[in-house]
C-alpha cells in the first residue's frame, strides 16, 4: 500500500485526498510475536514491527505453531488483511487474519546481498551499490 499523500487545489483552496476502503487484499506483515493467547477459536496475536504493534488473529492451529516463536526471530505472517486509507493518504490495517507463518533469517546485509547474488541469473550480480538499491525498492 502506498503512503503518499496527495493533495488537491480546487479554486485556490487546499482539500485533502479521498479515503478509501476499507479492503480487503492478502499480504504479509513481518515482526517480534509478543503475544499470542486468547480462550476462543479465533486466537489474538500481537506483533512488534518496530514501535508498532500489528494486531492480528489466527485460529487455533496456527496459533499453536505460532506459540513457541514467542520473544523470539522476526517472523514473516501470510494472510489477509482489512485496510483503509485516511483523508491523509495514510493506510491503517483494520485487521489481519494469519493463515500461515515463517521464522526469518537474522543475517547481516553484506551476507544477505552475498547470497542474492549467488543466486544464478539475479540481477543483483550487476548492482554495486546494494545499499542504495535495496533503499530504492523500499520506497525511498
Amino acid at each position: 500500500m502506498s503512503k503518499h499523500t496527495r493533495t488537491y487545489h480546487l479554486a485556490g483552496e487546499q482539500t485533502r485526498g479521498l479515503a478509501y476502503g476499507p479492503l480487503s487484499e492478502r499480504g504479509t506483515l513481518d515482526g517480534v510475536l509478543v503475544r499470542v493467547g486468547g480462550k476462543d477459536d479465533t486466537v489474538p496475536v500481537h506483533l512488534l514491527d518496530g514501535d508498532k504493534v500489528h494486531i492480528c488473529n489466527a485460529n487455533r492451529e496456527v496459533a499453536r505453531r505460532l506459540a513457541p516463536h514467542l520473544f523470539g526471530a522476526i517472523l514473516r505472517v501470510h494472510g489477509e488483511g482489512r485496510w483503509e486509507r485516511d483523508q491523509d493518504g495514510n493506510w491503517n490495517l483494520l485487521r489481519f487474519d494469519i493463515r500461515d507463518f515463517e521464522p526469518l533469517e537474522d543475517v547481516p546485509l553484506g551476507e544477505a546481498v552475498r547470497r542474492l547474488r549467488a543466486v544464478k541469473g539475479s540481477r543483483w550480480q550487476r548492482i554495486s551499490e546494494s545499499a542504495r538499491e535495496l533503499h530504492l525498492l523500499r520506497g525511498g
